[in-house]
C-alpha cells in the first residue's frame, strides 16, 4: 500500500509535526534517519544533538 508522506525543509518543523502527532495518537516517536544531512549538519552527532534538544523543548511546553 501506499503511505502518506509530508516533507519539511528543516529538521526542526518535521520534528514538532512528528511529536504532536505522535502525542495526538498516544504512540512512540523513533528518530530514524534515511540519509546523510551533511548540507545541514557537521555529522550525525550534532543532527542526534539537534533532535534531543527539539523532544526536550517540546516537552517542556507541553501539558500532561
Amino acid at each position: 500500500g501506499v503511505l502518506p508522506t509530508k516533507t519539511f525543509t528543516k529538521m526542526q518543523e518535521a520534528t514538532a509535526f512528528a511529536l504532536q502527532a505522535a502525542r495526538d495518537r498516544n504512540c512512540d516517536l523513533v528518530f530514524s534517519p534515511g540519509c546523510a544531512s551533511f548540507d545541514e549538519f557537521k555529522n550525525f552527532e550534532a543532527r542526534g544533538e539537534l533532535f534531543t534538544s527539539l523532544v526536550k523543548e517540546f516537552e517542556s511546553s507541553v501539558k500532561i
